[in-house]
């Protein structure tokens, strides 16, 4: 993230294999995630400032920018009107961030159902939090 902001980057658009924990979110659908469950262990730096004497609070409510997600479901629904072959687009769902490279148990899965959760992977974070820090969208 630190690179692509001294490239002057302003945005920054990842795609993920994730897994569902819905079942109307079936295999090849399309998910623009609003909101991030962090079930990580902080095994990776998730902060720039870690080990420094600075303190800094990065605002994480909304973890991806409205404005850019926006723009982006807008985006797909042109390219799916267009020639979609069946893919659905889920929008403000909620994704766990899980430590892997273990998978969870199924019955992690139904705690994680019941908090709410939509979808479920293992690389959101840290990059959405260093993202955040760096003032990238």
């Amino acid at each position: 993230m630190a690179a692509l902001k001294s490239l002057g980057v302003r945005a920054v658009i990842a795609f993920s294999a994730v897994g569902s924990l819905r079942e109307e979110i079936s295999p090849g659908s399309f998910v623009l995630p609003s909101q991030i469950i962090d079930r990580t262990k902080g095994v990776r730096p998730a902060s720039f400032f870690e080990g420094s004497s600075v303190v800094a609070h990065a605002m994480f409510g909304d973890p991806f920018s409205r404005k850019l997600v926006a723009w982006l479901e807008k985006e797909v629904k042109k390219a799916l009107e267009k020639d979609g072959r069946g893919v659905k687009l889920f929008t403000g769902k909620t994704i766990v961030c899980m430590e892997g490279p273990q998978f969870s148990t199924r019955a992690e899965s139904l705690m994680y159902r019941q908090w709410g959760g939509d979808l479920i992977n293992m690389s959101v974070l840290p990059e959405a939090k260093l993202a955040r820090e760096a003032e990238l969208r």
